[in-house]
């Protein structure tokens, strides 16, 4: 498309086209380049990303390799490989693709570091994250507590057509790093702590290098749903929770970049793959 400055080109190869299938790790060989004429009948000037003067020499093309982390409002929830040991390792889901929150900590002066991960199976969906902090302080927390008050995490799902408000299609799931567990249920009025998880899968373990590891399965039926077929979107956000003094407010952040985060139109969305995540050798 020409602009007033020159012109933009966009262009799309299937990945079917090449013949492979994508993996996280997957390296590829690649240049891109730009051909110059400004007198017409000129010769081209060209110029290429390798900086070669021909540019069919693959062997010195660039090397792009593709990542695991999610970029974007759309998570590829992929279907789980192996159950969760709900044991902090967070093996089973290290293959999935990862949410970020730590530039959003920074931004909001939290020398945190979070990810998080998510895959699903006939069951349910398993969220996993990994958080790297220092100073761990909880203040409140109790079962269906005031988990949010302290260090912790969150999960939002929402199920069905787009909402504006909250309902009983929204659920949410929190754990601090002392193991304490909330589970609440969307309602007209706000949230409703009479929903519980039928088995509180939730598991957290401290790291010995600072932080710890939350592990999270949310059964299909907890839900009130049988499985979902491949391809069905949720509605989906991801919080942190970040205290370093005790009896100071949390520093909150969540994917979605809400200030409140019971606001289910604005959570990004998940939608559920048919394969299990990969990574190249």
């Amino acid at each position: 498309m020409r602009t007033s400055a020159g012109y933009d080109v966009e262009v799309a190869v299937p990945w079917s086209s090449l013949g492979i299938a994508p993996c996280a790790g997957l390296r590829l060989g690649i240049d891109v380049a730009n051909n110059d004429v400004d007198a017409a009948g000129g010769t081209p000037k060209p110029a290429d990303w390798a900086r070669l003067g021909r540019f069919a020499q693959p062997a010195r093309w660039g090397i792009v390799t593709l990542g695991k982390r999610v970029f974007g409002s759309l998570y590829p929830i992929q279907l789980a490989s192996a159950p969760l040991s709900f044991d902090g390792s967070l093996a089973a889901l290290a293959a999935a693709p990862y949410v970020d929150l730590s530039d959003a900590l920074a931004a909001a002066g939290s020398d945190n570091r979070a990810t998080a991960r998510i895959t699903w199976d006939t069951t349910g969906l398993y969220a996993g994250f990994d958080v790297a902090d220092a100073a761990l302080a909880v203040n409140e927390g109790g079962v269906d507590g005031e988990v949010w008050d302290g260090d912790g995490v969150e999960i939002m799902i929402h199920l069905g057509a787009p909402a504006t408000a909250l309902s009983p299609s929204d659920y949410h799931v929190l754990a601090n790093a002392s193991g304490d567990v909330t589970d609440e249920r969307g309602a007209s009025w706000g949230w409703d702590r009479s929903w519980n998880l039928a088995a509180r899968r939730v598991a957290v373990v401290r790291k010995p290098s600072g932080g710890y590891t939350a592990e999270m399965g949310i059964s299909w039926a907890d839900l009130g749903i049988a499985a979902p077929p491949a391809g069905t979107l949720i509605g989906l956000d991801l919080a942190h929770n970040d205290v370093d003094v005790a009896g100071t407010m949390p520093k909150q952040v969540d994917w979605a970049g809400l200030t409140a985060f019971a606001q289910p139109a604005k959570w990004r969305t998940g939608r559920l793959e048919a394969v299990p995540a990969c990574s190249a050798p």
